[in-house]
């Protein structure tokens, strides 16, 4: 079994090799604590990077390269084909019609962030619905998953979308956005960063669950690895390295 896969991933893989493709450049916009570092450079780390660059190590003959940019030019630039794919994204029917995606590198919980000293007793909620009651800020451009965005469509909620998500948690401890849907790993950080824990928390109950994927542009030969690169996944989650990475232990 093991032989007939690594020969059916060989003839998947020769296609891209035979066009002499020895470089993969893969876009994201800096998204600490996946992706550090500033647009317009190449980032100098990050649990993200690092575990793409595990996956990478894994190809032979493919070297990757990483480009940092505003999340809206991240997906112009690889629905166009300017870069080969993304490093990190949430799989949406929208992004689906200019980029492949591999199978899901990992999940989070998407939790709601507020000020604890405007709602000292909470937010108070049981379905979307219940959301409507709050100002709702978000990063531009950036999905909120399926059951929110769908929401969102369908009038149930409003969002408020601001330049970056960073602009956001400061809207929102200035009162002028009443909760946040994120990433808890990525919300931490921003908090942390800006010495806001015992001011900005999170309701426990997820709103959701985000689940993050590679891909590529379906202009990029490079799509073509993709199964090989399932492959790899699949193996690191088997062994507990993905996250033991994101874990920063490994």
């Amino acid at each position: 079994m093991k032989l007939f896969l690594l020969i059916v991933s060989i003839f998947i893989y020769l296609p891209f090799l035979a066009h002499a493709q020895s470089s993969v450049i893969l876009s994201n916009d800096p998204w600490p604590p996946y992706i550090l570092g500033e647009s317009g450079k190449s980032p100098p780390g990050g649990s993200g990077v690092t575990l793409i660059k595990k996956i990478f190590d894994q190809l032979e003959n493919v070297k990757v390269k990483f480009k940092l940019s505003p999340w809206k030019r991240v997906l112009k630039e690889a629905e166009f084909g300017k870069v080969d794919g993304i490093m990190l994204i949430l799989k949406t029917d929208e992004r689906s019609e200019y980029l492949d995606f591999t199978i899901p590198l990992f999940e989070k919980r998407r939790l709601l962030w507020y000020s604890s000293e405007r709602y000292p007793d909470g937010i108070h909620w049981n379905t979307l619905k219940d959301l409507s009651r709050y100002k709702i800020g978000a990063g531009s451009g950036y999905s909120l998953g399926s059951e929110l965005n769908a929401a969102v469509k369908q009038g149930v909620l409003k969002v408020q979308q601001v330049y970056h998500i960073d602009l956001a948690f400061k809207m929102l401890k200035m009162g002028r956005i009443d909760i946040i849907p994120l990433n808890e790993a990525v919300a931490y950080d921003i908090i942390k960063k800006n010495g806001w824990l015992d001011i900005i928390v999170a309701d426990e109950k997820p709103v959701s669950t985000s689940v993050y994927h590679m891909s590529f542009s379906k202009k990029s030969l490079a799509k073509k690895l993709i199964p090989r690169i399932n492959q790899i996944i699949t193996e690191m989650k088997n062994e507990g390295l993905i996250n033991l990475i994101l874990e920063n232990k490994k």
